[in-house]
């Protein structure tokens, strides 16, 4: 199937240059509003609270939007400040499809403390989210130049993508950086049961996602933990969104004693067999 095979790699080629001209086009626009800011400078001195008002404004509509993606054209931005920084790119599926309502969040950079899963934290980890528009574009502005930092990438909801950690480039006053584009890889996902000695399910058993490694420091410092939930009604579990790779699953609940399964392999695109994890009565170790 030769000529499938060739309109396919078309396809992805033509997605792939309409997103880069978007974002161009982007970059380009901010590049001058920051320059027709600092033209104006002068001619701010004494409307500080007028601009207060717009920035409010502008505020008060992105914490609407917050949570339901920026899925329009046009992002609402907050005015460059002179001397701050401003990241700009894209994020794209593995076939550089564009990824709309992906949530970007600008993080402090704190060297060994990026290696851990930031869905373990607080939000408060982020210090500026946005959310990508229709042609999976994003910018952030007004970027302290005085620390690193790093992008964690969310997928959106009802998605197979995995979530992605970005080093990024030092900031520097007054400049645009673009971060081209950022590849959201498709993930697998990991189903199973939690179960007493009867083999009966065992509801709102608490499930943990654990990566299969030898490396001891990850495993004192971050417990190694992926991800977390509980088990429904008849004590199933389904953890999506996993990339590929080795894991395996620990569970726990009050009056068991905890246990886990065997190593899962993890592919991307599907779901892995049927897991049982049985929990005996005795206690709770957690």
């Amino acid at each position: 199937k030769p000529n499938e095979q060739g309109k396919t790699q078309i396809a992805v080629d033509s997605s792939k240059t309409e997103v880069d001209e978007r974002t161009k086009t982007k970059k380009s626009e901010l590049v001058n509003s920051i320059d027709e800011n600092d033209k104006k400078t002068s001619d701010e001195t004494g409307k500080g609270d007028e601009t207060g008002k717009g920035i409010e404004k502008t505020q008060d509509k992105q914490a609407d939007e917050k949570g339901e993606g920026n899925q329009n054209d046009e992002e609402v931005l907050q005015p460059p400040i002179k001397g701050t920084a401003t990241y700009v790119g894209k994020v794209v599926d593995d076939r550089y499809v564009p990824v709309v309502g992906a949530t970007v969040e600008l993080c402090l950079s704190f060297g060994l403390m990026d290696s851990i899963d930031l869905d373990l934290l607080s939000d408060a980890a982020a210090l500026k989210t946005t959310k990508t528009g229709k042609d999976g574009g994003f910018i952030i502005t007004n970027v302290d130049v005085m620390n690193k930092y790093f992008f964690y990438v969310k997928p959106p909801a009802r998605t197979q993508l995995v979530s992605e950690k970005v080093k990024l480039p030092a900031p520097r006053a007054d400049e645009v950086i673009d971060v081209g584009e950022i590849v959201l890889k498709l993930g697998g996902a990991i189903i199973g049961t939690v179960t007493n000695e009867s083999g009966v399910g065992l509801e709102a058993a608490d499930v943990f996602l654990r990566r299969s490694t030898k490396d001891a420091f990850s495993m004192f410092m971050f417990n190694n933990r992926e991800a977390g939930m509980k088990t429904d009604i008849i004590g199933n579990f389904r953890i999506s969104n996993v990339a590929p790779g080795d894991y395996y699953v620990e569970a726990t609940k009050t009056g068991y004693f905890k246990n886990k399964s065997e190593t899962i392999k993890v592919v991307a695109g599907a779901d892995s067999k049927q897991i049982i994890i049985t929990l005996e009565r005795g206690g709770s170790l957690t």
